[in-house]
């Protein structure tokens, strides 16, 4: 048989694809990006692994890696599963001709499916049903804009926009007034360069599959969605088969033709409440994430997908397949419920299900006609082993995902400054022997730009490199001083650069490479403006925070952002100036080779744990009960004790800070 390699194991249709394809007796290599969890890799059916480089972070050496297993295990077919892979691919498919066969649409194909604006324009064109959606290029264009019913989306043009050889994410939010939107506007006009405007539609999600063949359209499939991980839209968490309907059929096939697509293909829509009418939501030309259940139901595409591509069988015109199937991903109903405990979100217009209604639903392991994404008795550990891993995050452990085995871990501070800063105490040289002394392994030292030049950035960057070698890392930065007393840091900029408006600044950091957090944010009070778009959000501050415990407060309003589609991390800096700041905040990251490279991309991935003495706390924000318990007890009396202090003169308060020492020193040593 045949040898396949499937690639983004960390997705549900990629295991969906192993277990298909293993089961019919095909040799399948399953690839993931290095340092990340991919339950696919756990199959019984997997024979091989490939760990390449972040596809998102260098398309290039991503693509040379996959050729290079491909010629080495004389691989036939590569199938890649998600945006990750799919787009690189494309883009270097020649590099594969001749070695073996892509199952990918053409370029023009992908490009049409993976621009929203493109398939409302091609919805149109078609006559199909689609949200209002417009184009904005400019916070000018606003203006243009019909009267709008609140709340609209706000969502990028492309989930994934490639700049050179790296992926930038886009993002979905909901704006509920015009200030808001333009807040938001302005944000990912100033990250992406232009944005979609859709109005907002409550419904309930249909799907409708096929496998196009030349002008034929065929193995057609339908499902509606019973349940989504985030109430408010995302990916099903369960779903289930439901009879083909001669409507959802038609504008399916006429968007599909439309499109030129060839092989699998998918199209989502929502049956609007008030009307019934279906409303396109996207088009889908690669594999997507619910591929279990038309399999369960009887078409099973990936095989018909392999026989078509390498021995030329088309698939039949059309398979009698169940209805009524419902098939389910435990980790996804698990993080379902996750998110309803938080409870509706304020000014959410549509229907919210309850907690309680759908804990007992989702309780329940059985029912005629109930199956699993991912639990399987026949191939248990992948299942198994995503739920470990699900339960590990949230405990705000590391992950121990199988990629992890040969990664070790590297601990260092973030937010320092040196001589180099105007405020800075330590020259580099002694403030890295310091922390090669304290057992730290890397540092992102990000100066102030105010009294700096580029000739002496241009010095500073040198002497970082100077100090690192095979055991520590100096990473160069700088400090931003933004309008509105924000403050931006970047780490990782490799050369000068000046200050700017927020939203240009956090841009400008990656495009020069580097890993953009927004510090301090309450400094001067609780933020009152929209959240930054910054890589990451320092909600411990070492300098204004102590170094007992994090920002309580920041913290929850950090949490709920996250809940209404931001995706920064959440990070710990020490804010480090001078020998009286204790080295006792700091992170945590996973790297296969302690170089600044490693470092940035686990801190861009979110694969480090932000460590104080007595807690820990994961790049998502979580926190172990028991850590919470101890780290707000000692958040409290921070604050009780800070309040104290500013109520006496300072005589009083030099004589009461001195007794206090000896018990401050023994928190600071104790943990556990």
């Amino acid at each position: 048989m045949a040898r396949v390699l499937i690639l983004d194991g960390h997705s549900a249709a990629a295991l969906a694809f192993t277990r298909s394809l293993g089961r019919a007796g095909y040799w399948v290599a399953v690839g993931a990006n290095r340092g990340i969890f991919a339950a696919a890799t756990l199959s019984r059916y997997c024979q091989a692994k490939l760990e390449y480089p972040v596809s998102t972070e260098e398309a290039d050496v991503f693509t040379a890696a996959v050729a290079e297993f491909v010629r080495r295990n004389r691989i036939e077919l590569v199938v890649p599963v998600t945006d990750w892979t799919t787009w690189p691919l494309s883009r270097y498919r020649e590099r594969l001709d001749g070695i073996c066969r892509l199952a990918l649409p053409t370029h023009e194909a992908l490009e049409i499916a993976s621009d929203k604006y493109r398939t409302i324009e091609l919805a149109r064109s078609q006559n199909v049903p689609a949200p209002e959606t417009w184009l904005i290029q400019s916070v000018a264009h606003l203006h243009a804009l019909p009267e709008l019913s609140f709340p609209v989306v706000v969502k990028d043009r492309f989930s994934v926009r490639w700049q050179a050889d790296k992926a930038v994410f886009g993002s979905v939010a909901y704006a509920y007034s015009a200030a808001d939107l333009v807040r938001q506007v302005e944000q990912r006009l100033g990250q992406a360069g232009d944005v979609l405007v859709q109005s907002f539609v409550a419904g309930t999600g249909i799907g409708f599959s096929c496998f196009a063949v030349g002008t034929e359209i065929c193995l057609p499939f339908a499902w509606q969605r019973i349940r989504e991980i985030d109430p408010r839209g995302s990916g099903s968490s369960a779903r289930k088969s439901i009879a083909l309907d001669s409507n959802l059929r038609d504008l399916s096939e006429s968007l599909i033709k439309g499109a030129n697509f060839q092989g699998l293909a998918m199209v989502e829509y929502k049956r609007e409440l008030a009307t019934g009418q279906l409303e396109l939501m996207e088009i889908n030309g690669r594999p997507w994430g619910s591929l279990q259940l038309p399999i369960v139901s009887g078409i099973n595409y990936p095989l018909h997908m392999v026989r078509w591509i390498l021995e030329g069988v088309n698939p039949p015109r059309e398979i009698a397949y169940k209805k009524g199937i419902t098939c389910r991903r435990m980790v996804g109903e698990l993080t379902h419920l996750d998110n309803l405990r938080r409870g509706k979100p304020p000014q959410w217009p549509g229907p919210y299900p309850s907690f309680w209604g759908s804990l007992m639903r989702v309780a329940a392991p059985w029912s005629p006609g109930m199956r699993y994404d991912d639990l399987s008795l026949s191939d248990p550990r992948p299942g198994l082993s995503e739920i470990a891993n699900w339960f590990r995050i949230r405990l705000g452990r590391k992950s121990r995902g199988p990629s992890n085995a040969r990664k070790k871990t590297a601990r260092g501070i973030v937010h320092c400054h040196t001589a180099y800063s105007c405020d800075g105490k330590l020259n580099l040289p002694e403030f890295c022997r310091l922390l090669r002394r304290e057992g730290f392994s890397f540092v992102g030292i990000t100066e102030h730009t105010q009294g700096l030049s580029a000739e002496r950035y241009e010095a500073f960057v040198r002497e970082c490199g100077q100090q690192s070698d095979q055991n520590f890392v100096a990473i160069p930065g700088l400090e931003f001083r933004c309008e509105d007393g924000v403050e931006i840091a970047g780490i990782g900029i490799s050369r000068w650069m000046e200050d700017k408006r927020s939203d240009e600044m956090t841009v400008a950091i990656r495009s020069a490479g580097g890993f953009s957090i927004w510090v301090h944010p309450f400094k001067n009070g609780k933020w009152q403006g929209p959240f930054l778009q910054c890589d990451a959000v320092e909600v411990m501050n070492g300098k204004l925070d102590g170094v007992l415990a994090p920002n309580l407060a920041l913290l929850r309003t950090y949490k709920k952002q996250q809940r209404e589609g931001r995706d920064a991390h959440a990070i710990f800096g020490l804010d480090f100036h001078n020998t009286r700041q204790p080295l006792a905040v700091w992170v945590e990251c996973e790297v296969e080779a302690l170089t600044r490279e490693a470092i940035l991309a686990a801190l861009r991935g979110g694969h480090f744990m932000n460590c104080v003495v007595h807690g820990t706390m994961s790049s998502s924000g979580e926190i172990t009960a028991r850590d919470y318990a101890r780290l707000a007890g000692l958040r409290g009396a921070y604050l009780v004790w800070r309040s104290i202090l500013r109520t006496v003169p300072n005589r009083g308060r030099e004589l009461l800070v001195s007794a206090s020492r000896p018990l401050v020193r023994m928190l600071k040593r104790r943990g556990g």
